[in-house]
């Protein structure tokens, strides 16, 4: 479940890893990943020892994390660019798996019928989420299309 969350936060890193890519900051996108990096190789170094193999998938969770609040610290304070993305939603639908993840943990064995309808029910959060932020979401697609199509 753990590496499940590092991928939604590596989804939500991209809006803000592409935003600075948008803009040019390309040598920041390197500095971030060069630190996540660090910080997951230390983490393992420490904690897969003792704990073995589910240590590696929280510390991977660690990593995506950190990639996603050092990317959208530089887009808020570096860029002044925190309004293109919803921070309230994607805080929203993080903290929601956290939870989901937890209630899923604990009915992974005897209640499948629970598990999947709380499937079901984030699955449709997500797409209500969406489909009510679809003006901003398209606007910056399309802008950052144009901006890719003048650089060819």
């Amino acid at each position: 479940m753990p590496f499940i969350l590092a991928m939604f936060c590596q989804f939500f890193y991209a809006f803000y890893f592409d935003t600075e890519y948008f803009y040019g900051e390309t040598y920041i996108v390197s500095l971030g990943t060069f630190l996540a990096a660090v910080l997951n190789v230390i983490l393992n170094f420490v904690f897969v020892p003792k704990y073995g193999y589910v240590a590696a998938s929280y510390t991977t969770l660690v990593g995506y994390m950190f990639m996603l609040l050092y990317h959208y610290s530089i887009v808020k304070f570096k860029l002044g660019k925190s309004h293109i993305f919803s921070t309230k939603s994607i805080v929203s639908i993080i903290s929601s798996l956290f939870i989901i993840q937890a209630l899923l943990a604990q009915t992974y064995d005897k209640f499948s019928m629970v598990r999947y309808s709380l499937l079901v029910i984030y699955l449709i959060n997500c797409i209500y989420i969406a489909i009510k932020n679809k003006e901003p979401i398209m606007f910056f697609a399309n802008k950052f299309i144009k901006k890719k199509q003048k650089m060819n």
